[in-house]
């Protein structure tokens, strides 16, 4: 939903209003970034978090005369 379509909703429906702005007020601090985002610690934190789907395989040891 764009934000224009939010504010015409808001407009219209005083109980959306109503809820949209106590959302705002109880958002969490937390959820806003305390320092400049960088990919390679969201890299490591995936690699630790889901080892299955993001570690960096082995290397494969394949030998073509065997």
């Amino acid at each position: 939903m764009s934000s224009t379509a939010v504010r015409t909703h808001a407009q219209r429906h005083p109980a959306f209003a109503e809820r949209l702005r106590a959302d705002r007020e109880n958002r969490s601090p937390a959820l806003t970034p305390v320092e400049p985002f960088d990919w390679r610690v969201a890299a490591e934190q995936l690699e630790r978090d889901y080892p299955e789907r993001w570690a960096v395989p082995e290397p494969f040891d394949f030998d073509p005369q065997a």
